[in-house]
């Protein structure tokens, strides 16, 4: 009992040695404005979470992710502080491998073969173009970074409650997008700004964002419990959308909704009352676009007249548009890519012109892109497909959206046999996540590049398979 006693009491101390020395280097940053320091003290400080607790450390990253760069455009943060998520998830991932390796137990690396093959085209693509290595690194952090956080995940030990836990902290964060929308559209109106807590401006995850709502609310609502609260939820995050202002939720919600009806063919009954849910969802979100957003309809104003065939000029206009030789809509970027690569010969076609060519980064340095100089006849309209093809050719884009159907196949194979009510929901809401990541990156934006919405996406997927392999046919009832 006194030895036990002695080495609590000596851990007591060396930790509150730790948190004081880390206190006195914070005090000391303030005082003298050393951000670097500041920084640097935070590190220190994670390192000391992450080696206490992993779900502390999951907490930062899902913190950061959705406060970061909103608290950094509003003078709040600095710059420097939205680096900490990716610290943590490579401090992370050290940590669950050394303790694998430590424990002698299997590594877990599904996914990862095709990660590696990405990374070898990339490789190649680097060889052939010439671009600086910074700008190859800096690639690879944006399109890497959070499939680490996966590897680093399904590897931690981390038990069901407390995947159920940081589960709950997940749907509460997302769920203050949706007053923190309304506020913001109160002060700065209707569009992009009027956004959630994420970023002070953009707006593609306010279509990408009730996308992902409406595949794990419907799963729940018919595969869980049939709970009104799943229904208004899901209305609630259309509307989101529209306070956002995005145009493609009128395209979109009917692609998802027609997606996920092939996996309710249990019964006649089952099959009828999605076919009800389905249709009102489509037609309200339909209606209220047309009636919300003012290019949705002729009088191009709020409450004018629906008009199909004026919706369907529009967007084959919008998709299609480009001034001069430069394209701006979706379909002509996607050509003009197309002819950029064909026009560069076998290497570029396959290949691209560099990992980094075409990317944006905050160091004055290497603002030197092809992006950041305006090179490229393109003004607007690229996706995550062209993004990726436009670097590391048509062989890399292909390689790296496969990860996305793989894991979406992976998901059904495990809903199929799944019996536990709360999982099988879950992993039919991650198919539906899966589908909706890899036909927004195709068809309409780079979203693979976003700080929040592929670190949800990966940490789910992390937790889905893990969680499912913890639970012994016992869920949440």
């Amino acid at each position: 009992m006194q030895v036990s006693f002695s080495k609590w009491q000596n851990s007591l101390i060396f930790h509150l040695f730790i948190l004081f020395f880390l206190s006195f280097l914070l005090s000391r940053a303030i005082v003298n404005r050393n951000y670097n320091l500041m920084l640097t003290v935070a590190i220190g400080f994670i390192l000391f979470l992450i080696l206490k607790s992993n779900i502390l450390s999951i907490i930062i990253i899902l913190i950061l992710s959705f406060f970061g760069n909103w608290l950094e455009a509003i003078g709040y943060l600095p710059a420097q502080f939205n680096w900490l998520s990716e610290i943590v998830i490579v401090l992370l991932i050290i940590k669950s491998f050394s303790l694998k390796a430590f424990k002698k137990e299997e590594i877990k690396l599904k996914f990862s073969g095709i990660f590696i093959l990405f990374l070898l085209i990339s490789f190649v693509s680097y060889l052939l173009n010439s671009i600086s290595f910074l700008h190859f690194a800096l690639f690879l952090r944006l399109v890497g970074r959070y499939f680490l956080l996966y590897l680093a995940t399904v590897n931690l030990d981390l038990d069901q409650k407390t995947i159920l836990l940081i589960n709950k902290i997940i749907i509460f964060l997302f769920l203050i997008q949706i007053p923190t929308a309304f506020i913001k559209m109160l002060i700065y109106g209707q569009g992009e700004q009027a956004i959630g807590t994420y970023a002070l401006h953009g707006g593609d995850l306010s279509t990408c964002i009730p996308l992902m709502a409406i595949s794990f609310l419907i799963s729940f609502y018919f595969l869980y419990k049939p709970s009104r609260t799943y229904l208004v939820l899901i209305f609630c995050f259309i509307a989101f959308g529209l306070v956002g202002g995005k145009k493609a939720l009128i395209l979109f919600v009917p692609i998802l909704v027609f997606f996920l009806s092939f996996f309710f063919k249990k019964s006649m009954k089952e099959i009828m009352r999605y076919f009800v849910l389905g249709s009102l969802i489509i037609l309200l979100t339909g209606f209220f676009s047309m009636k919300l957003i003012e290019r949705l309809n002729p009088q191009r104003e709020r409450g004018g007249e629906i008009s199909l065939n004026y919706l369907k000029d529009y967007f084959l206009r919008y998709a299609t548009e480009g001034q001069r030789s430069y394209s701006i809509g979706r379909i002509a970027t996607t050509r003009n890519v197309f002819s950029i690569l064909k026009d560069g010969g076998f290497e570029s076609f396959f290949f691209g012109l560099g990992p980094g060519s075409y990317i944006e980064t905050r160091f004055k340095d290497l603002k030197t892109t092809l992006k950041e100089r305006g090179e490229l006849p393109i003004i607007y309209g690229i996706t995550g497909f062209t993004w990726l093809a436009l670097q590391v050719g048509l062989l890399g884009a292909i390689i790296y959206l496969f990860i996305f159907y793989r894991i979406l196949v992976e998901c059904h194979s495990h809903f199929e046999r799944e019996k536990n009510a709360y999982w099988k929901s879950f992993g039919l809401g991650m198919v539906g996540f899966s589908f909706v990541m890899l036909f927004i990156n195709i068809f309409y934006s780079p979203v693979l590049t976003d700080d929040l919405f592929p670190m949800i996406f990966f940490l789910l997927v992390a937790f889905f398979l893990k969680g499912r392999k913890n639970q012994e046919n016992q869920g949440p009832s």
